[in-house]
């Protein structure tokens, strides 16, 4: 029994050691990093997806071609042929009184008739996208936090550095701020997508507020005004390259710092 039991032990031991090396920790961190990537890109590809559908709702661009180049479709949605008439064939697809997936008979709609749900599509996509980016930002943030608990361990090996530990809780508060931060913004659609409500906030990581404590700012969109459409546009054309720039930054550490092994 007790040949068993240190057995198991010493197993239990090693697989503990090997899950937490640093080389474990280096691919999990080189994963978060590439799930960063791709959240940012998709953040990105949604807001074109965004700025495009309004451009043809409000008549900026009337491109229709353009327009399914760069939207994301509900995953129901088929789009079997376009006319550069604004005509489309759709399908549907739906769940019979069985549960099993079926597709509705083709069918001709105006292009007018389906931009509301173009435009939630690629908001929903969006806010998505900003989720996952929260999640990984979340899991990373809180490996620092847990530093501040490890104090006695540390003593106990006699590694314990106050000012060291310090750092990292403090940089935990900060970079779990944004965070906290990250979970407040989104875009909403309303009134039959004549309305948008945007939620963000600036964060400052220097400031004396935590993320908890930064209160996003609700701006109103009227689509039906000229100068609501034209700030709109403006600010997500901003955002947006402000995305693909953090995108590609990320891309190089990747590229720079990580193996292919370490993502695969």
């Amino acid at each position: 029994m007790l040949n068993a039991i240190t057995s198991m032990l010493t197993k239990t031991i090693d697989v503990f050691l090997k899950i937490n090396s640093s080389e474990s920790r280096r691919r999990n961190f080189a994963k978060d990093m590439f799930g960063a990537y791709k959240a940012l890109d998709e953040i990105a590809h949604a807001l074109y997806g965004i700025d495009s559908t309004i451009k043809y709702i409000t008549g900026v661009d009337q491109e229709i071609f353009k327009l399914f180049n760069r939207v994301t479709l509900p995953e129901y949605l088929l789009v079997n042929s376009m006319s550069s008439e604004g005509l489309l064939e759709i399908q549907t697809r739906y769940l019979d009184e069985n549960g099993l997936e079926k597709v509705s008979q083709p069918r001709k709609i105006e292009l007018n008739q389906i931009l509301p749900v173009l435009l939630e599509s690629n908001i929903r996509y969006f806010n998505n996208a900003i989720g996952k980016l929260t999640q990984i930002m979340k899991i990373e943030s809180w490996d620092l936090f847990k530093i501040q608990h490890q104090p006695e361990k540390l003593k106990a090996l006699e590694i314990y550095d106050e000012k060291l530990v310090r750092k990292f809780t403090n940089a935990w508060f900060e970079d779990g701020g944004f965070v906290e931060a990250l979970f407040k913004l989104g875009l909403h659609q309303e009134i039959d997508g004549k309305v948008l409500k945007l939620l963000d906030a600036e964060f400052n990581p220097n400031s004396s507020l935590f993320g908890y404590e930064v209160e996003p700012q609700e701006t109103i969109f009227d689509l039906t005004h000229t100068k609501d459409v034209e700030a709109f546009l403006k600010h997500t054309a901003r955002c947006r390259n402000t995305v693909i720039e953090a995108r590609d930054a990320v891309k190089q550490f990747i590229a720079s710092n990580c193996a292919i092994e370490d993502i695969l």
